[in-house]
């Protein structure tokens, strides 16, 4: 069982990083400009890949941020098709909404 102070510090990461997703959301889909942060996360997707196959918060978090580049540049979604691929996972470990 997890201590208070450890779930308050939990649920209030969880809430920081929904506002960061939803800020990105807008700024992805209302605008034309490449978002600096997201194109970061682009030229090094060793962390984010992994991730796909958990089905924890930080697994769906890590597909929502795959989303968004994608939204950014459909290129990318190729490169992140492939690179699954080459990985050899399978459909069912994928974290799908």
């Amino acid at each position: 069982m997890q201590s208070g102070a450890v779930f308050i510090s939990r649920t209030i990461c969880f809430g920081l990083t929904e506002m960061m997703l939803q800020e990105l959301s807008l700024l992805v889909y209302r605008s034309d400009v490449t978002v600096p942060f997201l194109d970061s996360l682009r030229q090094d997707l060793s962390g984010l890949l992994p991730l796909l196959l958990s089905t924890t918060k930080r697994g769906e978090t890590a597909l929502r941020l795959l989303l968004l580049m994608g939204k950014e540049s459909s290129f990318f979604c190729l490169i992140l098709v492939n690179s699954l691929l080459i990985s050899k996972v399978e459909f069912s470990h994928l974290v799908l909404p």
